[in-house]
């Protein structure tokens, strides 16, 4: 299969790429136009927390707002990184495009984080003492919640 680049360039898709990823994945959800979310195939996921985007020239970009690395995530589905981006037919590459994770999507991804730390606070607010096992999911959510402000751009100090 071919597919035109915004160059001109003529880019064969890769046998691996989107539809190869997909299909290896478990829960997926077409969340836009070239963008999915699914369960991370690193663990068990109550909700997804991987993000998939495909870019214009048919590079597949992933990001798990759980802190598996891409490569985690294609070694536990039998991929290789390689099989993230389109083959191309010439010389002349593609300017590469800088695209950030959807904002919507990683919010959809780290839904049920939020909820933990919203629920914490609620409890101490109300003058509740949590628990050690709760201390510790809150712990887990505010990482996860700190790497997909950081996926998405946001900083703060």
């Amino acid at each position: 299969m071919h597919r035109q680049s915004q160059d001109g360039n003529t880019a064969h898709r890769n046998p691996g790429g989107i539809g190869a990823l997909l299909s290896r994945l478990k829960r997926v959800k077409k969340t836009g136009l070239g963008r999915w979310i699914a369960s991370c195939p690193t663990r068990t996921d109550k909700t997804p927390s991987l993000s998939i985007r495909e870019t214009p020239d048919g590079t597949v970009l992933i990001h798990d707002f759980g802190g598996a690395t891409p490569s985690e995530v294609l070694d536990a589905i039998g991929m290789e990184m390689t099989d993230l981006f389109p083959h191309k037919t010439d010389a002349h590459s593609v300017k590469p495009i800088r695209q950030g994770i959807n904002p919507y999507d990683a919010l959809r991804c780290v839904a049920d984080d939020a909820l933990v730390v919203l629920v914490s606070a609620r409890m101490t607010l109300n003058g509740e003492k949590l628990a050690e096992s709760d201390m510790e999911r809150l712990a887990k959510s505010v990482e996860v919640l700190q790497g997909a402000l950081g996926a998405v751009g946001v900083r703060y100090e």
